[in-house]
């Protein structure tokens, strides 16, 4: 007599297969929105209204009034636009040295020279905790290149200040 052993493989559905399965799911939909979502990792955190000082050093006495209230400012590298213009002012241009005999420090005027000062107004974006203008970051220091309708000049940031 033979002895015959009749396998069945039956398979069986039960919750934790419905479990498992639903994991899968949420687990490559949250994939897969992480990776087309295009706000990740930028840290978007608003736009705000700021006013900047851009300060041109040692310029020729020669381009004053070359910029004026209302011009708008573009960046000259990126070609963004970088705000529109409230105040210009202008000072007189200052040598700082040292005097080699006594060790002093000296300062005087350069002739025919200026400092303008350019106030701008802008809409930034805020991006983890950076103010992005276009795609500029503006903050005190920043060097910029820059051109107003009459004007191109480089300057440096002076002070910012974020309109409420």
């Amino acid at each position: 007599m033979k002895n015959k052993r009749i396998q069945t493989n039956k398979f069986r559905f039960n919750i934790i297969d419905a479990l498992l399965i639903l994991v899968i799911i949420v687990a490559a939909v949250s994939l897969s929105w992480i990776v087309t979502s295009r706000d990740v990792g930028k840290g978007n955190d608003g736009i705000s209204e700021i006013t900047y000082k851009i300060v041109v050093r040692n310029m020729r006495e020669e381009f004053r009034n070359l910029v004026s209230v209302g011009d708008t400012i573009i960046d000259s590298v990126h070609l963004f636009t970088l705000g529109e213009v409230t105040d210009v002012s202008y000072s007189a241009s200052k040598y700082t040295g040292t005097n080699k005999n006594t060790s002093e420090v000296v300062i005087s005027d350069y002739p025919e020279r200026i400092d303008m000062t350019i106030t701008v107004s802008s809409p930034a974006e805020i991006i983890d905790g950076s103010y992005m203008i276009g795609g500029l970051e503006i903050a005190v220091g920043s060097y910029l290149s820059f051109r107003a309708p009459d004007f191109v000049a480089e300057g440096y940031c002076l002070e910012m200040d974020v309109n409420s």
